[in-house]
């Protein structure tokens, strides 16, 4: 009887456990070394409709020295290469590294799911940054990422790097 209990009680605790904590697809939509803000840090953007997402790859377009690469092709602003987001279901995360003082640095998905536990979503993402002795151009960069996030009913995004080391944090309203 006794066995019996303790099956019961680690069922029931993986599925508990199971059920406080979903995993999620993500969509990269953009990967840029370039996408023009100043920002000085870390930020996170949450876009809800097609028009901001246009807005943004306007900017993006004019003021990016290059590097923006639209997955599946080149990334042009006319609307026949604008990803295709159904905000219905979706919504677009901008991922910004924040202005760097030369090239190598670089922001990748570490994987392409999103976790959600306790109304927190955590998205791991690859933090590139050049190393002591690394060769690199020196040019003013702003790397960004352009995700499309399911809406899985959390109310904040948290970003960790590859060390889960917690890098932005967006409370959604």
């Amino acid at each position: 009887m006794a066995h019996f209990i303790i099956r019961t009680g680690v069922v029931l605790c993986v599925l508990l456990l199971a059920s406080c904590s979903r995993s999620h697809d993500v969509t990269v939509l953009l990967e840029s070394g370039q996408c023009g803000r100043q920002l000085t840090s870390a930020a996170l953007d949450w876009l809800t409709t097609p028009a901001q997402l246009e807005r943004l790859i306007q900017y993006i377009n004019k003021h990016k020295a290059g590097g923006a690469m639209l997955i599946g092709g080149p990334f042009d602003s006319s609307p026949e290469v604008l990803p295709v987001v159904d905000f219905g279901r979706s919504g677009v995360l901008l991922v910004e590294m924040g202005r760097r003082p030369t090239g190598g640095y670089r922001l990748g998905l570490v994987e392409n799911s999103l976790a959600v536990r306790d109304g927190i979503a955590q998205l791991s993402v690859d933090w590139q940054e050049p190393g002591d002795d690394d060769v690199v151009t020196q040019v003013v960069t702003s790397p960004c990422l352009l995700l499309a996030l399911p809406h899985a009913g959390y109310r904040e995004i948290v970003v960790v790097d590859q060390h889960e080391q917690p890098r932005a944090r967006l409370p959604l309203r």
